[in-house]
């Protein structure tokens, strides 16, 4: 991957829906791996979302219109659980592009393995 790739926004879609991912900061890889240490593997893929996400599209509610993105739409649309193979592969994909897992200096060497 080319490092603007990296630097630059980029969206991850998801049946017709999709979220635009912003790169993770250090502030941000620095707080993930705190949260990487309780090992709970539902908030340590929230915060990662809720980190990295800045906008989405497609998604509507059940009239059919769109719902305008914001940190606690973010939230409620992954409130109850249904959802956690979408939280965990949109967050996969984040940690993906930061290039954040076993192998990098940054790594987790405790907790949650991104896959």
């Amino acid at each position: 991957m080319k490092i603007i790739e990296k630097i630059a926004p980029a969206w991850f879609d998801y049946e017709g829906a999709g979220f635009l991912c912003k790169p993770l900061t250090a502030a941000d890889r620095v707080a993930i791996f705190g949260i990487a240490q309780d090992e709970d593997l539902g908030h340590f893929y929230s915060e990662i979302v809720r980190r990295a996400v800045a906008d989405w599209r497609g998604f509507t509610n059940e009239a059919g219109e769109p719902v305008e993105f914001s940190p606690r739409a973010l939230d409620d649309l992954f409130a109850d659980g249904t959802r956690a193979p979408l939280l965990m592969s949109l967050g996969a994909f984040i940690l993906e592009r930061a290039n954040v897992g076993k192998d990098t200096e940054v790594g987790f060497t405790s907790g949650p393995q991104p896959t």
